[in-house]
């Protein structure tokens, strides 16, 4: 699982940073952007909670 969530999280940033030079300005940019943003926040928050917790305490 994780690894299909790196994927996913890298090639959303990738799509996220070339939208802005291959997209004309307009309403179909700030779609993707939105839409990629959105995929990539949900994989990093899918890869924080599947995170290794070690000897994490509770106090």
């Amino acid at each position: 699982m994780k690894p299909l969530l790196w994927c996913v999280l890298l090639l959303s940033l990738t799509v996220n940073l070339s939208v802005n030079f291959v997209v004309d300005e307009g309403a179909l940019q700030i779609l993707l952007s939105v839409c990629s943003g959105v995929v990539l926040i949900g994989s990093g928050i899918g890869l924080w909670m599947l995170r290794d917790r070690g000897d994490a305490q509770v106090y």
